[in-house]
């Protein structure tokens, strides 16, 4: 009878914890959005300048960083909490539970969202030393409330198991952000010229950068709305199950019993978004300190911010998130095995999940620091010196960012998130300290930021993998997941830079050199990387569009014969 209870509790815990998986699903169905996004920040940096670049990317951290502590952890104990409750047949509990977690998320939002604005010259003026930067704030004030509300509403639609309706939203939020943002700035800048009576004069120097930033709120509204939208739907179709012959007989839960359950699934979640968001804004409090103590002008620390937020972030986006798509593609393949009770078969997953995103963020690592100095000219037309240290220290970041993130997500499903926040707590320190040492100790500017980002996410992914092997006795094939895509970047380094040198001594310019390094280069280490065997049937299989890949990888005789026949 007990073993009969604890089984019980055990299904229910998994389902409960089911709601990882459906963001992992949400975030694949999205992820050309999200990469179209990524893709339009590099001509909003060009268009904004350092300058402004820096005010945007540093007002953007800040609201991002209130909004996850103003949500209060709400939007993953929404879906986690619903999740619960549907497990244990107390499904008519759902919108209960999410109307119990707007009102706190809300005000708590709110109350954020209203300080920001109140004392945007205020915190202009601290972090930026530039009152004009407080109309940037004060237009992304209203997105610091709506961030949360869209968040709990979005992780009601994954408690549930809605993800399409989430992944919609998300894709509705990134493709009329980033277009709306792209048209603020030059929309803005015209209706403060027209309110001033058609003088520039008056014209704060950081408008463009304030229009960005009320298009990307405009766009998280348009995502709220249809949010709002398609829960009215929902509601309604539950009325209709509810007066059929499928009746919910669960008793409605009270409001204090939701609160606590909520309670105690937005904790951790609180903790972990907490460590997690904390860590920019505290490693850009002492970048900040340490140039003032160097006597930096505002001006050159507004231009170093905006080259390490804004350029920087806008080319490691890209592969990070190519990286993020083929870790969140694997995640319902390591929960299936995983609820089967499939141990075997689920560490092989786990393999090969690590193996898909070392395949994808080894060569864009690789590729990121042999040509930051060129694609820097082309995409920026920027060719200072100080920014391509960022690409030697920072682009290892995508590796160890995806690593992480795979071990994160099977430690968060597998109702191991204490261990999550414990491990992430420990890479927020070690990450403080090498930022310490590289800004004090050997007085590095950004290249300390970008090796403090490298360190986190490296010790992150190493205490996620040690927790996973000793839980769960997890084995990794080190050779075939890291050493031969590593081989095959090297060989792809090689002769993508020497295709680069001849053509830039032939042809000159910026864009036919790099374009054609890169894109030999890419055909050179996806030809080493199949001759290798490094990937197997099942492997090329798993990617997106993974059997066309492989029709046409055994057309061109890339497989090896064992490949082919298995």
């Amino acid at each position: 009878m007990q073993e009969q209870i604890r089984r019980k509790k055990t299904e229910e815990r998994r389902k409960a914890d089911r709601h990882f998986v459906e963001a992992a699903a949400a975030f694949s169905a999205s992820f050309p959005a999200v990469l179209f996004a990524a893709l339009c920040l590099i001509p909003l940096t060009r268009l904004l300048g350092d300058r402004e670049s820096g005010v945007l990317a540093v007002t953007f951290l800040f609201g991002a960083t209130l909004s996850a502590i103003g949500s209060l952890g709400l939007p993953a104990a929404v879906g986690k909490t619903i999740a619960g409750k549907s497990a244990q047949n107390q499904g008519k509990n759902s919108s209960r539970i999410l109307f119990t977690a707007l009102v706190p998320g809300t005000v708590s939002a709110f109350a954020l969202s209203l300080a920001s604005f109140l004392g945007a010259g205020f915190f202009a003026e601290r972090m930026l030393s530039d009152p004009s930067a407080s109309i940037v704030l004060r237009c992304l004030a209203p997105g610091i409330f709506l961030f949360p509300a869209n968040g709990i509403l979005q992780g009601y639609f994954l408690g549930i198991r809605s993800s399409g309706t989430a992944a919609a939203s998300r894709i509705i939020a990134c493709l009329s952000g980033v277009i709306l943002a792209l048209a603020g700035v030059f929309v803005l800048p015209l209706i403060l010229k027209h309110w001033i009576s058609g003088s520039s004069e008056g014209l704060p120097a950081v408008s463009r950068a304030a229009g960005a930033a009320a298009g990307w709120v405009a766009g998280t509204a348009l995502s709220l709305i249809f949010l709002v939208l398609a829960l009215r739907t929902s509601c309604v179709l539950i009325q209709k199950k509810a007066t059929g012959k499928h009746i919910d007989t669960a008793r409605k839960e009270k409001i204090p019993s939701l609160l606590r359950s909520l309670t105690v699934a937005a904790a951790p979640s609180l903790a972990l978004s907490a460590f997690f968001f904390l860590r920019k804004p505290a490693g850009l409090a002492l970048f900040r300190y340490a140039l003032q103590s160097r006597e930096t002008s505002a001006e050159q620390m507004l231009s170093l911010t905006g080259t390490y937020l804004m350029k920087y972030g806008a080319m490691i986006l890209f592969p990070l998130i190519l990286t993020c798509g083929i870790g969140a593609g694997c995640v319902r393949v390591l929960a299936s095995a995983y609820e089967k009770g499939e141990r075997r078969v689920f560490r092989a997953r786990y393999d090969q999940a690590l193996r898909l995103t070392a395949v994808v963020s080894i060569p864009s690592w690789a590729m990121l620091a042999i040509f930051a100095a060129p694609l820097m000219e082309l995409l920026f037309q920027n060719t200072e010196s100080a920014a391509i240290p960022l690409f030697w220290y920072g682009s290892s970041v995508i590796f160890f960012f995806g690593t992480a993130g795979v071990s994160g997500v099977i430690l968060a499903f597998t109702g191991h998130l204490t261990t999550l926040i414990r491990n992430t707590f420990a890479g927020f320190l070690l990450s403080i300290a090498v930022l310490c040492i590289g800004l004090f100790g050997i007085k590095t500017e950004l290249a300390g930021l970008a090796a403090a980002d490298a360190a986190f996410f490296l010790v992150l992914g190493l205490m996620n993998h040690f927790s996973l092997k000793r839980i769960f006795g997890f084995r990794i094939n080190t050779a075939r997941s890291f050493v031969r895509p590593a081989a095959a970047a090297a060989v792809m380094g090689a002769v993508g830079d020497a295709v680069y040198l001849v053509t830039d001594l032939l042809a000159g310019g910026r864009f036919l050199p790099v374009i054609l390094g890169i894109a030999v280069g890419i055909l050179v280490y996806v030809t080493a990387l199949l001759k290798l065997d490094t990937l197997s049937k099942s492997d090329i299989l798993l990617l997106p569009a993974g059997s066309r890949i492989f029709r046409l990888c055994r057309t061109l005789h890339l497989l090896p014969s064992r490949t082919e026949k298995h």
